[in-house]
């Protein structure tokens, strides 16, 4: 199985599920998420549990390459920077 490891990706609510940030330089996976409003869903988890969503302009993208590599590969986001949360 390979890893693939992308970097520059936003997330947002993180707020939504207790942490206010990600971890800089931390390595989250990308998934698909059951959604019947989107058919792009897309969560950011962190282990098994969910912490993040992308960045909606990102999504697709990420959606794109989760569906030609999946099942075959690990998709991970790597926090590469913080945003200061009000």
């Amino acid at each position: 199985m390979r890893k693939i490891v992308l970097c520059n990706m936003q997330a947002v609510g993180m707020h939504l599920y207790g942490c206010r940030s990600l971890d800089l330089m931390g390595l989250y996976m990308a998934n698909f998420e059951e959604n019947m409003h989107d058919q792009f869903a897309v969560s950011v988890f962190d282990g098994t549990q969910k912490v993040a969503y992308p960045k909606r302009d990102s999504v697709r993208v990420l959606y794109g390459i989760l569906n030609t590599t999946y099942p075959k590969s690990d998709v991970y986001l790597r926090a590469t920077d913080v945003a200061s949360v009000h």
